[in-house]
C-alpha cells in the first residue's frame, strides 16, 4: 500500500480512517506492519502519527478481544536511513529498538564487485582487455550499490544486442577475434550505458 506523506495536510489521512485501520486489524491476524522510503517524505511529524496509530492498535485490540494478548502485539517495521535524524536522541525518541544494516556492497569493495561481474559473463565482450580492470576500478568509484552494477550489466547486455549488427560480433568467444575499432565501440557503449544512469534526460 503507498501512501503520500510529503504534506502536513495529508497526514490526517489517518485519523480519518482511524476506525476502517483498526477494524482491518481486528479481522485480521497480522503482526507486522513493514514501512519503507518514510525518509524521502522530508516531513518527519509522520513518525509521530505512526507511533500514536500503533499505541491506539495496540490499546484497542487487547480490550477488543482478551485472547489476542496471547499473542505477539502489532510491530510496527521502518526500513529507512537513519541519518535523517540529526542526533541519537531523535532516533529512539520514535523507536524502541533500531538494527543497523551493512550494505553487501559498499565503495570500498564494489571494485571487485565489478570484476567478479565482469568475469563471470563469459562472453568476448566482458574481456579484461576490454573492460580492464582498472577502467572498472575508476567506474566503481561512484556506483557503491550493488542494484545500480547489476543494472549497468543488463543494460550493458541490451545494448550489445541491440547494436550487434553495427558491432558485428558473430558470436565471437575471444577478444582477438575482434578488431581495435570493434573494441573501442565496445568499450564506448560500456561506458555511454553508465552516463545515461546517471544522466537519463541527456
Amino acid at each position: 500500500v503507498s501512501v503520500d506523506f510529503s504534506e502536513k495536510n495529508k497526514l490526517g489521512v489517518i485519523d480519518s480512517y482511524l476506525n476502517d485501520i483498526i477494524y482491518l486489524f481486528e479481522n485480521s491476524n497480522c503482526k507486522f506492519v513493514i514501512l519503507e522510503d518514510l525518509d524521502r517524505t522530508q516531513n518527519y511529524e509522520v513518525f509521530t502519527h505512526l507511533r500514536n496509530l500503533n499505541f491506539v492498535l495496540n490499546n484497542r485490540l487487547s480490550s477488543f478481544d482478551e485472547s489476542r494478548s496471547q499473542r505477539s502485539r502489532i510491530v510496527f517495521i521502518y526500513l529507512l536511513d537513519d541519518c535523517i535524524f540529526s542526533n541519537p536522541e531523535e532516533l529512539v525518541k520514535f523507536f524502541d529498538y533500531s538494527v543497523s544494516i551493512i550494505p553487501a556492497v559498499s565503495a570500498t569493495n564494489a571494485g571487485q564487485v565489478f570484476l567478479n561481474k565482469r568475469d563471470s559473463l563469459n562472453k568476448c565482450y566482458f574481456s579484461n582487455k576490454i573492460l580492464s580492470d582498472e577502467f572498472l576500478l575508476l567506474i566503481s568509484r561512484f556506483i557503491p550499490d550493488i542494484r545500480l552494477i547489476n543494472k549497468i550489466f543488463n543494460d550493458y547486455l541490451l545494448a550489445i544486442t541491440t547494436f550487434e549488427p553495427i558491432l558485428q560480433l558473430n558470436e565471437c568467444s575471444d577478444e582477438s577475434e575482434l578488431s581495435d575499432s570493434q573494441k573501442q565501440l565496445i568499450k564506448f557503449l560500456f561506458s555511454f550505458v553508465v552516463f545515461r544512469l546517471f544522466f537519463p534526460s541527456e
